[in-house]
């Protein structure tokens, strides 16, 4: 009887052993699926990213409208970019400011004919009085 017992108690611990390995098995399998889902979102949203600050496409279908746009004199470019968002001529702020870092362009203030169009990049272009 004591046998008995004692392969009883060997069947526990193994038992236990063996639902431990699963559980980590399955915690690790889990771990790399999440990294790498994580992985995968960011290096999309990379590309969007880059492909957006680097692309010269225009923003949505021109109909060849144009807007009068006035830069007063003293305002931002967060403030510029939020006005030209607010107004549709870009899809993005935050990429507009971004390309202003990176193109190294400063908004000069006046008023400007812009159609809709333009790029984001064009636009700031025309703003900072590139050619």
């Amino acid at each position: 009887m004591a046998k008995k017992q004692k392969k009883n108690g060997r069947h526990a611990v193994d038992s236990g052993k063996t639902t431990y390995r699963v559980l980590m098995a399955t915690a690790r399998l889990v771990a790399a699926v999440l990294l790498a889902v994580l992985l995968y979102l960011a290096v999309v949203g990379g590309y969007q990213m880059g492909y957006q600050l680097f692309s010269d496409a225009p923003y949505g279908a021109s109909e060849g409208v144009t807007v009068t746009f006035t830069v007063e004199a003293g305002e931002s470019t967060a403030q510029v970019a939020q006005e030209l968002e607010e107004s549709g001529l870009i899809e993005s702020a935050l990429i507009f400011r971004l390309q202003s870092l990176l193109f190294q362009t400063r908004i000069v203030a006046g008023t400007y004919q812009l159609g809709d169009g333009m790029s984001s990049r064009e636009i700031l272009r025309i703003l900072g009085n590139v050619t």
